[in-house]
């Protein structure tokens, strides 16, 4: 079950943070941008953007999933596999905007680090979660990023 899911969470959250604004892609047009311009009537560019487009209640539920199936691994081979992303989803949160990708990702990582702290550990250097917990308290950051933090920080 791990190997089906995985791959698909992963794709789920990659396309979500391809589509929303980040470091690497400032422009991304938002949910709701995409339906102003459909009121305009400029459908068929609109269309093709907004097959892409992964809405952000659909990345609470594939990450709390995640989670889940890391606390419910039946293997130490499942749960090695889910930690394995960990480092992905510290990049993906590391270089986003989005405050949904901040708030569900920060809880997210609160989870594996509670769940995992060793293996995480061996897969990512601490300093760079403490970066990453940095940039979160950053005034210029969402606040959405630090609703969470503290939990991940504890």
């Amino acid at each position: 079950m791990v190997q089906s899911f995985i791959p698909f969470i992963m794709q789920i959250v990659q396309q979500y943070y391809n589509n929303t604004p980040n470091a690497e892609n400032k422009s991304a047009l938002t949910l709701n941008q995409i339906q102003s311009l459909e009121l305009t009537g400029d459908r068929e560019p609109v269309q093709d953007v907004a097959e892409n487009v992964v809405d952000a209640g659909i990345l609470a539920h594939v990450l709390d999933l995640l989670c889940t199936l890391l606390k419910k691994a039946k293997s130490e081979e499942e749960r090695s596999k889910i930690i394995a992303v960990f480092p992905e989803l510290v990049n993906f949160i590391e270089k986003s905007d989005d405050m949904f990708l901040l708030l569900n990702g920060t809880t997210a990582l609160k989870t594996f680090i509670h769940l995992a702290h060793t293996q995480i550990l061996e897969l990512v250097p601490p300093t760079k979660i403490v970066s990453l917990c940095k940039r979160l308290l950053q005034p210029s950051c969402n606040e959405q990023a630090a609703v969470c933090l503290g939990n991940l920080v504890i």
